[in-house]
């Protein structure tokens, strides 16, 4: 964690030598801005538990209707597009906030250990250099929000109530997850991110199943949990990261609380037993041997977590962590629904 960073001096520097702020900043494009505010690597991770939930309806029903899983794959989409706005948002409007932001740590020392904003991998840092504007990634949340909300309406029209119940649920999650006079975690951060797990994880996949066969089962409730904990632990790499940044907007996350080297060994677990749920479905004979091929991306996933060797780590490989994990969970979505069509 940042408090076993120890104290040195600044590397000394010729400033005559050294270029201007001007001639440092380098014209960014407009695409590039778009994939970090969005965290586009993410967003197909985000769709995995829909695709799991119609892998196994699939599978069960060898029904697949294509209106209802557009509007699930749109709704879950741009729940996942507000989120991470939202979430950079909100850590911007919080640093405005929070006192004492700096620290006597000196810039040579933060270089040491990654911890300098030279690799930027989300928006946080273009609203921090007022390179966009906080109302407009503010706007676009409230767009995706509005999107979200309008597909999870019709939703509910063409495939019934429970619908409207799964997606109201979702909404609500992440609305308290955000919003300060409501937020249930303050001080209890696993709650946080329970919630998370159920909004961006679990629901989606019971969502899914339900919107094509009309009921919830055995398998469809205890299948959901591996494809629910895959996306969530991609959506929580961002924290490996930002967590010098979330230490200093006193943000509870789990890298801040246990430090990037248990936070890994945990996701490590997590993900192990979520593979380990599907192996025993197919043990208990509640998914065919086939969605075993769901086991070729635990070589990705375990090269994305299972490398924390030291308390701190370099924002370069945190960068390779996020890609890494969200190509695992996004994989770990296509091999089961490949594998559950071939099936059926």
């Amino acid at each position: 964690m940042i408090t076993d960073i120890t104290r040195s001096n600044p590397p000394t520097q010729n400033n005559a030598d050294e270029p201007s702020a001007e001639q440092k900043k380098r014209p960014l494009s407009e695409w590039l801005i778009f994939v970090h505010l969005v965290r586009l690597p993410l967003l197909p991770a985000l769709l995995t538990p829909v695709l799991y939930g119609l892998g196994i309806a699939w599978w069960e029903t060898s029904t697949l209707n294509l209106g209802r899983t557009g509007l699930l794959l749109l709704s879950s989409g741009m729940l996942g597009l507000a989120l991470n706005l939202l979430t950079q948002y909100f850590d911007y409007r919080r640093s405005l906030n929070t006192e004492s932001l700096t620290t006597d740590r000196s810039e040579g020392e933060l270089r040491r250990y990654g911890q300098t904003d030279e690799l930027v991998m989300d928006g946080y840092r273009y609203l921090v250099d007022d390179e966009v504007r906080p109302g407009t990634v503010r706007s676009f949340a409230y767009i995706a929000l509005f999107i979200a909300v309008l597909a999870i309406a019709w939703l509910g029209l063409v495939g019934g109530w429970p619908l409207w119940f799964f997606g109201a649920a979702q909404l609500g999650l992440i609305g308290l997850y955000f919003l300060p006079p409501l937020r249930y975690g303050s001080r209890w951060w696993v709650v946080d991110d329970l919630g998370l797990l159920l909004a961006i994880g679990y629901l989606p996949g019971l969502s899914a199943y339900y919107a094509i066969t009309g009921n919830i089962t055995q398998t469809a409730l205890i299948g959901a949990m591996t494809p629910a904990v895959l996306a969530w632990l991609a959506f929580e790499s961002y924290s490996l990261y930002s967590w010098y940044r979330d230490w200093r907007l006193r943000k509870r996350t789990a890298v801040v609380v246990m430090g990037p080297r248990r936070s890994l060994d945990l996701a490590t677990f997590l993900g192990l037993a979520a593979f380990t749920a599907n192996i025993a479905l197919v043990a208990f004979g509640l998914l065919p041997v086939w969605s075993l091929f769901v086991l070729g991306a635990l070589p990705t996933f375990l090269s994305a977590f299972a490398r924390g060797h030291r308390q701190t780590i370099l924002r370069s490989e945190t960068l390779q962590t996020i890609r890494l994990a969200a190509s695992a969970t996004f994989l770990a979505g296509l091999l089961t629904i490949g594998a559950l069509i071939i099936a059926g």
